[in-house]
């Protein structure tokens, strides 16, 4: 979108919250995703014992203050304990595993590229 528009937009990281959506007709599981490590059946476990800490009217609360301040909401946010635990868990590992690799990264260049000079120009640091 342009910013001409001034429309701005943000991602909703939204946490386990208790509605019904739970209660909506599944879809019968295909054989080939109800494997035992099937990723879909690991989910569906977790979610079976999951406490979902979410509370929706507080939710909606969140969204309404989300858009009345407008100008400061930045383009991701975490609503809920565990959707912050799990976006941070995320995001240490994907540093850790950028760092365990950077010279590997960086031998990717062409020569005469000075990474750290790169970066300042990149990202304003």
């Amino acid at each position: 979108m342009s910013p001409n528009w001034g429309i701005k937009a943000s991602v909703i990281q939204l946490g386990t919250f208790n509605t019904d959506w739970r209660k909506l007709k599944v879809i019968p599981i295909h054989q080939a995703y109800d494997t035992e490590k099937s990723p879909a059946r690991q989910h569906r476990a977790m979610l079976s014992g999951m406490q979902f800490i979410g509370h929706p009217e507080r939710a909606a609360k969140a969204f309404i203050t989300l858009a009345e301040t407008k100008e400061t909401v930045p383009l991701r946010v975490q609503l809920g304990t565990d959707s912050i635990a799990l976006v941070r868990h995320a995001a240490k590992t994907t540093l850790s595993d950028s760092e365990k690799l950077e010279s590997l990264a960086h031998s990717t260049n062409v020569d005469g590229i000075d990474p750290k000079e790169y970066t300042k120009k990149l990202v304003g640091g």
